[in-house]
C-alpha cells in the first residue's frame, strides 16, 4: 500500500508523519494523502501498472530554525526522488488560526506490476 511506503521512506527524518489529519502540538510534522490512483498501461484489457498522486505537507511552527526547515525539505525531496517519486508542484502555506507555516509538495508515483 502506498501509505506504508510513504511512511517507510520518510521515517529516517524522525518527524511525525500522519495520514490526512493531525491534532497534536508538535513543532513540526508531515501530513500526506493520496489524491488520485489510476490504472495505466493496459495490455489485453488488463492494467499492469498504477499511477498514484500524493499530496504531502510539511508543517512547522514559527519557533523551528529556518536552516532546519530547509534541511528537512531537502531531505524529504531527496528521499522521495530516490524512491521513484516525481515532484510536480511545490508551494508555501500558512495556517490562518495558528502560527504554523508549511511547504506543500505534490508528487506522482508509478507503481509497476511485479512480474
Amino acid at each position: 500500500m502506498i501509505n506504508s511506503k510513504i511512511r517507510e521512506i520518510l521515517e529516517p527524518l524522525e518527524i511525525p508523519i500522519y495520514w490526512l489529519e493531525y491534532n497534536g502540538d508538535d513543532k513540526q510534522y508531515i501530513i500526506f494523502q493520496t489524491t488520485s490512483q489510476n490504472n495505466i498501461r493496459y495490455h489485453d484489457d488488463d492494467s499492469h501498472d498504477e499511477e498514484i498522486y500524493i499530496s504531502l505537507i510539511y508543517w512547522f511552527d514559527e519557533s523551528v530554525d529556518a536552516d532546519l526547515i530547509e534541511n528537512n525539505l531537502n531531505k524529504i525531496k531527496l528521499l522521495l526522488k530516490e524512491n521513484g517519486f516525481k515532484k510536480l508542484n511545490e508551494s508555501d502555506l500558512k495556517d490562518s488560526g495558528e502560527p504554523y507555516y508549511a511547504r506543500s509538495l505534490y508528487y506522482k508515483y508509478i507503481k509497476m506490476e511485479e512480474i
